[in-house]
C-alpha cells in the first residue's frame, strides 16, 4: 500500500465533482485507475470509493440514509416521508435479527434503534 485510501478518496472526489467533458472524465479516470494498478493498491477499490462517496456526500449536501426492519415492509419510503428529504440516497435493508422495529443510519453516524432486539437485550444487559 504505497498510499491510504482517504487520499485516493480525495483524488477521486476532486476528479469526479470536477466540471468535465465526457473525454476528459474517460481519460482521468483510466489514467487515477493506471495509478492505483501501479502502486497495487486495487485491494483498496471498496474502500476508496466508500470515502469518495462520502466526499461526495458532503460536497453535495446530500444524506445517504439507511432503514434497515425485520422484515419487507411495503412503501417504505412513504412511511418514513416525513424524515426524508428529495436529495437523500435512500438504501432499505432486511434484517431478521432485528426481530421487529426499525432501525435507521444516517451519514454512516447518526443512529435511531427502534428495534425489538435492542430493547431485549437493553433489558438483560
Amino acid at each position: 500500500m504505497k498510499y491510504p485510501s482517504k487520499l485516493y478518496a480525495q483524488a477521486f472526489g476532486e476528479l469526479a465533482a470536477g466540471d468535465l467533458n465526457k473525454t476528459e472524465e474517460t481519460r482521468l479516470v483510466k489514467n487515477f485507475f493506471e495509478v492505483i494498478e501501479k502502486n497495487n493498491d486495487t485491494h483498496q477499490l471498496k474502500k476508496i470509493f466508500e470515502e469518495t462517496e462520502k466526499i461526495l456526500r458532503v460536497k453535495t449536501g446530500r444524506r445517504s440514509v439507511t432503514i434497515e426492519t425485520a422484515r419487507e415492509v411495503a412503501n417504505l419510503k412513504t412511511k418514513f416521508g416525513h424524515f426524508l428529504i428529495k436529495t437523500d440516497v435512500v438504501e432499505e435493508k432486511i434484517n431478521p435479527e432485528l426481530l421487529a422495529g426499525v432501525k435507521i443510519t444516517v451519514n454512516d453516524e447518526t443512529q435511531f434503534d427502534g428495534s425489538l432486539k435492542r430493547k431485549i437485550d437493553k433489558l438483560f444487559s
